[in-house]
């Protein structure tokens, strides 16, 4: 994946994101907002939706693993990066109802071929009931070795217990896993945070929450739905982020935060949501599913800003839902930057009611086609019939395409796949990040598995693009000419055409009186005169100023019109050198070449 950050333009900071609009489309009665939390210069905030139309065929995993019979195999899946420092992204798989409910979590790691399809690495619940494995997650690097961490939780979990067959409280644990600098190790036990209050639930959520303080150590996040403000507000909820030091994780929150009302269930989702208003450090997102403020749980979700101290006290932003009991907010995730605007993005679902369930899981995917946008995959797990359906909507300049650019479906009734979804990372090390689903339903003995899928640089080209075959002008910065490869233009680009220009004449040219037959534009470039058949490619540069339909045909007409490059007659009357516009080169930002490379 490319990382442009470099090359956009300075930001101003901001308080609180402005959301001016928002499109909510709905399947099966499910609903999604992908909320576009984008602060640029005047500009107005965007809000934007995915809706699963022109669905084709399935699509047929490139790993899949099945787990035990009444284990929930696949409640819970996620990417966790690469765990164990060999170059190589690894994957997480939650089954709480393993073994009378202890739970476990199984770690596969990942290869040039892709996932291996066996583990032994499992991470097995401490007594009956606990559902460890309710949520698998990233954790990001919480103790800055450079190896990436993960949490595990057991929203179930006692503390105090008398026995493992006499649960008192259902208080909850999150477990936090550190990553090891050897390849192959298995990660090692970092903290286990539990909740405050019985029946609280700790850990019904938790995640990776970035760093929201900017001292270099990642933060994680825990939601406890069922915590009692009071003994007349049950059920309000509560979130807690602990930062991350040299040491791991701090043992006690640095940020906590408790829902408005009875039955708000603060905490029923949590995520990081990357950096949404620019200011260098990470932000968090809430959600409450059972929020009434513009209805009967139709819910509503919470975005805190991140800084030097930490969290913000109050929330920046706030969003409701807009049906009764449509539980906005049951899932939340940041999405990375899904229009490449700069700004970090987040989804929020509204999923658990409607017969789809379209939303009742949403994650950022990572980049799954190689175009520089964030992608975002959404699961439906009610879909004909709880056979379940998850999609995947790539990022574009101007929000995510309302297409999917890839759907796959369960195996049969009641697997409920796409219960879990999530971004893979890069399993296989193809530069392509990849996705990866759960289906915990028994479904007549065809569930209890989890799904990868790798990424595809040939599905998804965003409609605001254009795909243009390639090669790149020679010397400095830019490759060879002979360097074929794919880039993306936009409107309000600058666009570099390669020219070879050879001096087909007897005596030298002169490079300060080249002009060319097409534009009637002199071509700078030539850093000397070109003595009689010597040869030099270089580039001519023009912002891009057409609308996106006409730059195709702008594109195409330089890159199969080839200029007729001539000599001017003061100084060599009779020399006529040849150019070629064989492609375009790179797209020009800040006056920096930079090539927009899906794959070499």
């Amino acid at each position: 994946m490319n990382d442009y950050s470099s090359c956009r333009p300075p930001r101003s900071q901001a308080t609180a994101p402005r959301v001016g609009r928002s499109l909510t489309l709905m399947s099966g009665l499910g609903a999604l907002l992908l909320v576009a939390l984008l602060l640029v210069f005047g500009g107005e905030q965007a809000a934007r939706a995915a809706h699963p139309a022109g669905i084709g065929a399935p699509g047929a995993p490139d790993w899949t693993q099945q787990g035990d019979l009444l284990s929930s195999y696949g409640f819970s899946v996620s990417g966790v990066v690469d765990v164990d420092n060999d170059g190589y992204d690894d994957f997480l798989v939650g089954a709480p109802g393993y073994n009378k409910a202890a739970g476990n979590a199984f770690l596969y790691r990942g290869t040039s071929s892709g996932l291996l399809t066996t583990t032994t690495d499992t991470f097995p619940g401490e007594l009956d009931a606990d559902q460890l494995g309710h949520q698998v997650a990233a954790a990001g690097d919480v103790n800055g070795d450079g190896v990436a961490d993960f949490l595990i939780s057991a929203p179930y979990g006692d503390t105090g217990v008398l026995s493992d067959t006499i649960a008192i409280s259902d208080t909850g644990k999150v477990f936090v896993y550190l990553g090891q600098q050897t390849p192959g190790s298995l990660p090692t036990v970092d903290k286990s945070l539990h909740g405050e209050s019985a029946g609280d639930q700790f850990g019904w959520s938790a995640g990776a929450a970035g760093d929201v303080n900017g001292d270099g150590y990642d933060d994680i996040i825990v939601g406890a739905q069922n915590h009692d403000r009071s003994l007349t507000d049950l059920d309000t909820g509560k979130v807690y982020v602990y930062h991350g030091s040299a040491g791991g994780i701090e043992a006690t929150p640095s940020f906590t935060a408790t829902g408005e009302l009875a039955l708000d269930f603060f905490g029923s989702a949590v995520a990081g949501a990357g950096d949404v208003n620019g200011d260098g450090y990470d932000d968090i997102i809430i959600g409450a599913r059972g929020n009434d403020e513009s209805g009967q749980d139709a819910g509503k979700v919470y975005v805190y800003h991140g800084g030097p101290s930490g969290l913000s006290a109050t929330p920046a932003f706030t969003d409701v839902g807009t049906d009764v009991e449509s539980n906005f907010g049951n899932a939340v995730a940041g999405t990375g930057d899904v229009n490449g605007d700069g700004y970090n993005d987040v989804i929020v679902g509204a999923g658990e009611n409607g017969d789809d369930k379209f939303g009742v899981a949403v994650a950022g995917a990572g980049d799954v086609n190689g175009d520089g946008f964030g992608d975002l995959i959404v699961g439906a797990r009610g879909y004909q019939t709880s056979t379940g359906r998850a999609y995947v909507y790539a990022g574009c300049a101007g929000g995510p395409q309302a297409t999917a650019i890839f759907t796959a479906t369960g195996e049969a009734a009641g697997t409920n796949f796409g219960r879990s979804v999530s971004g893979a990372g890069d399993v296989n090390g193809d530069g392509l990040d990849d996705v990866g689903a759960g289906a915990y339903g028994y479904g007549g003995g065809s569930g209890y598995k989890a799904y990868v899928y790798h990424g595809d640089a040939t599905v998804g080209v965003c409609a605001a693009q254009i795909e243009l075959a390639q090669t790149l002008g020679s010397g400095g910065e830019q490759p060879a000419c002979t360097d074929a490869i794919t880039v993306h233009v936009k409107s309000g680009d600058a666009v570099a055409f390669c020219y070879t220009v050879t001096n087909t004449g007897s005596a030298p040219l002169n490079r300060h009186s080249l002009t060319t037959s097409v534009y009637s534009e002199v071509f700078a470039g030539l850093p000397y005169d070109l003595a009689p058949g010597e040869s030099y490619a270089f580039s001519a540069t023009y912002p891009v100023t057409y609308t996106m339909d006409n730059v195709a045909v702008w594109a195409s007409e330089w890159a199969s019109t080839a200029p007729t490059l001539t000599a001017g007659s003061a100084t060599t009357p009779t020399i006529t050198a040849s150019g070629t516009a064989t492609a375009t080169v790179v797209i020009v930002e800040g006056g920096l070449y930079l090539p927009l490379i899906n794959k070499p």
